[in-house]
Parts: C-alpha cells; structure tokens; sequence
C-alpha cells in the first residue's frame, strides 16, 4: 500500500514539474518576443527621426532660400521702371528656377533622403512688390518622392473571385 502512495507522490511531482517547465518556456518564448519586437520599433523610431530631420533641416534651407527670394524681388523692382524690364530682370537673376509663362520661380532642395522639397512661388505683380509683406504667394510646398514607389504584385492573391474556376 505504501509503494502506491508513493507512486501517486512521484507522479503528482513530475506533472508539476512539466507544468512548470512549459510555463518557463512560455515565458521565455514570450520576453524574446518582445525583445525582437522592442528592437524592430527601435529600429523604425531611429528611421523616423532621421527623416523627421532631415524635412526640419530642408524646411530651414527653404525659408532662408525664400527669404532671399524676396529680397532679391524687391531689389529687382526698385532697379526695373517697368514691368517687362522686372521680368527680364527676373530672368535674368533666377535662369533656372524662373518660368515664364506662369510667373512662378521653383526650387527643389534635397532631403538626404529619398525625398525632395518642392517649393513653387508666385511672383505678385510687379506694382504690388515691395509694399510690405512677401512679393510672392507660396503655390505650393511639399515634399515629394525622387523614385516612383512601385507595389509589388508579383504574389499571387485571392482576389475574392471563385475558387475553382
């Protein structure tokens, strides 16, 4: 009688034990989950900040590139007496960035990245340049992709239609 009890006790000991050691495991499968996963965030928060700075430091490099533009305009006005020869001054001081047929001056500043600032300013007439405030109106100012992103279709995927056509 007593050879079964402890027989039951050995028993009840190693279920015990396989429990925990499965727990363990569990816990062990778990925090190395989280490590990879911890890295992985740390990784892309690093990403992010790099591109975060380097838009700031464009962004900067754009308004002092738009600040001289408006100073450069209202020099330009004071030495032109007409509006042609504003234009032709203009030409003249901004050849590759002035178009114009549509009265804009464009830049593009690089990012460092695969990124660049796209910065297109219209050029207020030439009577109101110079009357205080900015002699042009921003048309637009973003950021822009130098590469088209391309989707890679290339892995064939349900498309909700039947299965056994």
């Amino acid at each position: 009688m007593e050879s079964k009890k402890d027989n039951k006790q050995r028993i009840q000991i190693g279920v015990s034990s396989l429990v925990l050691i499965f727990t363990v495991l569990c816990l062990v499968v778990f925090a190395t989950l989280s490590l990879a996963s911890a890295k992985a965030d740390y990784r892309l928060a690093e990403k992010n900040e790099q591109s975060v700075q380097a838009y700031y430091k464009v962004d900067g490099e754009g308004e002092k590139l738009k600040r001289q533009v408006d100073r450069k305009l209202e020099e330009l006005a004071q030495q032109a007496g007409s509006s042609a020869q504003f234009q032709e001054l203009v030409k003249e001081s901004f050849p590759e960035a002035f178009d114009q047929e549509t009265d804009c001056i464009n830049y593009a500043l690089d990012t460092d990245t695969e990124q660049f600032l796209s910065i297109q300013l219209q050029l207020k007439s030439f009577e109101e340049i110079g009357t205080g405030g900015e002699n042009f109106i921003v048309r637009s100012w973003n950021i822009q992709n130098k590469v088209d992103y391309q989707i890679d279709d290339s892995m064939p995927v349900w498309d909700g239609g039947d299965i056994f056509e």
